[in-house]
Order: structure tokens, then sequence, then C-alpha cells
């Protein structure tokens, strides 16, 4: 059953904007490769997790998160240092998921496992 107010249209307008996305993506790309926007995708994925997986305003705030921590420590590192920033941005992010592995805004799952 679909949830309310979301219904059968989230299909198309995920599809619709990951379209979208691509097409920006792509037309600043000169070539493309099998690995093309493997970054991107792997950058989305981390700050889903982040904001807590099955919550949309999680997502959201989880790639605003990244994003502003990622211009932030460009900002910081200047020189030669530029080359380490997605290390330093994942292994911030890891660092939060070790306090919080449910994500910024997600919920706790506790299950009653009896035996």
């Amino acid at each position: 059953e679909p949830r309310r107010g979301i219904g059968p249209a989230r299909e198309p307008v995920a599809g619709t904007l990951a379209g979208l996305a691509a097409l920006f993506y792509f037309a600043a790309t000169p070539a493309v490769a099998p690995k093309t926007g493997f970054e991107p995708m792997l950058k989305g994925f981390i700050a889903t997790v982040i904001g807590g997986l099955g919550n949309l305003r999680g997502a959201v705030l989880g790639a605003f998160l990244l994003a502003g921590l990622e211009v932030f420590v460009e900002a910081v590192l200047v020189g030669s240092f530029d080359v380490y920033v997605d290390a330093i941005v994942f292994g911030i992010a890891i660092a939060v998921l070790l306090f919080r592995p449910s994500g910024v805004l997600g919920s706790e799952r506790t299950e009653d496992v009896r035996a």
C-alpha cells in the first residue's frame, strides 16, 4: 500500500530527477567510461547513510552535511593536500556512523528476539 501523500508518483519523480542529474553530470564530462559516475553515486549513498536510511529528511540533511563538510575541508586544506579531501570527508563520515549507526535522523530499531 502506498504511503499517504506520496502515492504512485514517487517512482516517475525519482527517475526524472535521476535522469536530470545524469544529464547535468554528463554535460560537464567530456567522455563516458565504465566507472564514470561512481564518485557521485558513492557520495550520494554516503549522504543517505549519514542522514538515515528510509528517511527523506535525513537523506537531504546528510547530503547538505556531506557537501558542507567537503567544501569546508577544501577551504581549510590548500595546496598539495587537496588530494586528501575525499579521504578526510569519508573518514569523518565513518566517525559519525561509529557514534550514530542509524544516521543523524535515523530511528533506533529494536527487535524482541525470543528463543
